[in-house]
């Protein structure tokens, strides 16, 4: 019984750590797609809402799978874009939700954290 109890409690705790690791997955995705996405700019001088062939040259899903990839709030004038990192199977229960990261430099979460927490 106190075995049971005890991994009760350890248990959560663990699957928190194991998402929050599997975080820095997602946010170094989106790192890769703003570099990707300010070479492009400096080739076409704007941003592109295409992450395959054709725009940034990149895979919609993060390395390992957890987080699936996109980007959008690309104006007419492709000034500006928001990339997205949506957590897959497991990561969909992570705190801070979807991770986003826009051409300023503005790192976001879904669940409003904000990035002390979840970047």
């Amino acid at each position: 019984a106190i075995i049971a109890i005890i991994a009760s409690i350890a248990y959560p705790g663990y699957q928190d750590q194991t998402r929050k690791s599997r975080r820095a997955e997602g946010q170094a995705a989106l790192l890769d797609i703003a570099a990707r996405q300010e070479r492009f700019y400096t080739e076409f001088g704007r941003y592109t809402s295409t992450i395959g062939a054709g725009g940034l040259n990149s895979t919609i899903a993060s390395p390992e799978g957890h987080y699936q990839l996109s980007i959008g709030g690309v104006p007419a004038n492709g000034q500006a874009f928001l990339a997205t990192a949506t957590g897959q199977g497991d990561q969909t229960n992570d705190r801070c939700g979807n991770l986003t990261y826009n051409q300023a430099g503005v790192k976001g979460d879904s669940a409003g954290l904000g990035p002390n927490l979840c970047w």
